[in-house]
């Protein structure tokens, strides 16, 4: 499959996926789908991402980092903030599970093991 096409697949499924978090009440704006490799190298340097520039998928538009509110209006870092992990998890395990059910290939960093970024979405190779 060509690049362009795995993107495009990506991005379907990232379409059914707003479709998802729209229906369930929430709402979602966009945040990094693209990033160069020094903004990536930054981010990895600030110990906001554990990939260096040329490692995450970001840097070949195949992630995205979504700002989230929930069916309360509630921006959803704030709640993680305020009410803790746990609680917080469990808010966004419906839309991680949708999103993972899509493509056997499809990564959310709320199941990262190493490291903590519970907005990102990812297409695995």
């Amino acid at each position: 499959m060509s690049y362009s096409n795995k993107q495009w697949s990506f991005l379907k499924d990232l379409s059914l996926l707003i479709t998802f978090i729209a229906k369930s009440g929430w709402k979602a704006t966009g945040g990094d789908l693209e990033r160069s490799y020094a903004e990536q190298d930054r981010k990895y340097g600030a110990g906001l991402s554990k990939a260096k520039g040329g490692e995450s998928r970001h840097n070949y538009k195949m992630a995205i980092d979504l700002n989230l509110w929930n069916a309360d209006g509630i921006y959803m870092p704030y709640i993680e903030r305020d009410f803790g992990r746990e609680a917080h998890d469990e808010m966004l395990a419906e839309i991680v599970e949708y999103w993972e059910s899509l493509n056997h290939k499809n990564r959310a960093g709320l199941n990262f093991k190493t490291f903590r970024d519970p907005y990102h979405f990812e297409r695995g190779d």
